[in-house]
């Protein structure tokens, strides 16, 4: 028997009538579990005896387009994006290009119940999540007190990704607000899911988030079972199996990023001095009067060790030696330099220069004070006598 999906219009024991999405009533077979009136559901088609009486059906579809608010939304609208939420209850809603909540469906038993106490179809997303938080601040599955972790992750439907489309940071402000407004402490995690992530959780009954953790704990090597999953809050996994969320679900760095970073890390903490093309030993300034060509050239005696300590096992043969000695090529540069400003100055210029150094040592022997300071000297001493 054919089976098809519509919403729930009338019940008559174990049959009932659907609407079907291109408005077609059709008669069915009623599942098992208990169906409510303007429900969404799938069920087998049933042979229909005697025609279903047209008026009776539009009236009651008009009932219930005016009793359920958003109900337009079922079927005109297209889910281009879905928000799930996991405390314990696990709860996904369907969002249209505008924002609006066309469908929210509880994942397990706690998000079903949620759900079934508050209608938030037809509403603003950033609306509807605070509505849901408070709910489940009520029902007591978030309290003051203890460790409270929320983990939601929106996932783009279709080939259009459009990051644009929900913001991750209005997506957490709208679930932290009624936490701050009760002064609740939580910590509430933002992820992103992908379609094939989002279609793998829907087979294993799970939310997109509680499948990237169980993804991520396989990965890891972490053992936890989809029924753990199911069954268990956030907080409660935690706990029993040691683990902490964020590290769990930490990004993935992009390819080639990590090979990158350990190559900046060994440079970093090597800090391996580099050699010339002849592996002559670069140095340090030492000498503050050198030009920056000179100064480039030295190496202070104190950072010998440092450097032999940071390269052992990698400088070239011989560079051991040419350490050892690096203080000896400082002495020999200071006197290299010492010859080159002397060649610098004209010929005879430094028997000048010394001629008349040691003609104002001479003056400065003969009369060790000044004239001027003499003459001073000699009139106060009248003035005292006086």
């Amino acid at each position: 028997m054919a089976v098809v999906k519509g919403m729930l219009v009338q019940k008559d024991g174990k049959k009932g009538i659907l609407m079907t999405p291109d408005g077609n009533f059709v008669k069915v077979v009623l599942p098992d579990k208990p169906v409510q009136l303007g429900e969404e559901i799938e069920a087998r088609i049933a042979p229909v005896k005697r025609p279903v009486k047209t008026m009776f059906l539009a009236v009651a579809v008009l009932v219930l387009v005016l009793l359920i608010p958003g109900y337009h939304y079922i079927f005109s609208a297209q889910a281009m994006a879905y928000v799930t939420m996991d405390i314990n209850p696990s709860i996904e809603l369907a969002v249209d290009e505008r924002m609006n909540v066309i469908k929210a469906r509880g994942i397990n038993l706690d998000g079903k119940k949620i759900i079934s106490e508050i209608n938030i179809t037809g509403m603003q997303l950033y609306r509807a999540l605070p509505l849901l938080v408070e709910q489940a601040i009520k029902e007591g599955y978030i309290k003051s007190g203890q460790n409270n972790v929320i983990l939601s992750t929106v996932t783009i439907a279709g080939k259009e990704k459009s990051p644009a489309l929900i913001e991750e940071t209005k997506v957490q402000q709208a679930i932290n607000k009624p936490l701050e407004d009760k002064k609740i402490n939580a910590r509430v995690l933002v992820k992103q899911a992908g379609e094939k992530i989002r279609r793998e959780a829907e087979k294993c009954g799970l939310s997109a988030g509680k499948y990237l953790i169980y993804q991520q704990a396989q990965k890891q090597g972490i053992k936890i079972s989809v029924e753990e999953l199911s069954s268990q809050g956030i907080s409660q996994l935690e706990q029993n199996k040691k683990i902490q969320l964020e590290k769990l679900l930490q990004d993935p760095a992009p390819p080639g990023q990590l090979k990158k970073l350990k190559k900046h890390l060994d440079e970093k903490n090597t800090q391996r001095v580099p050699l010339k093309a002849n592996n002559q030993l670069p140095h340090f300034p030492q000498n503050s009067n050198d030009t920056p060509e000179v100064q480039e050239k030295r190496v202070l005696p104190e950072k010998v060790k440092e450097i032999k300590e940071k390269n052992k096992g990698s400088l070239p043969p011989g560079m051991d030696k040419k350490l050892n000695n690096s203080r000896n090529d400082d002495q020999n540069d200071d006197q290299k330099q010492e010859k080159r400003e002397e060649q610098r100055m004209p010929p005879g210029q430094m028997k000048k220069t010394e001629r008349q150094l040691q003609g104002k040592q001479k003056e400065i022997k003969d009369n060790p004070q000044p004239p001027a300071l003499k003459k001073c000297k000699t009139k106060a001493e009248k003035n005292n006598k006086k």
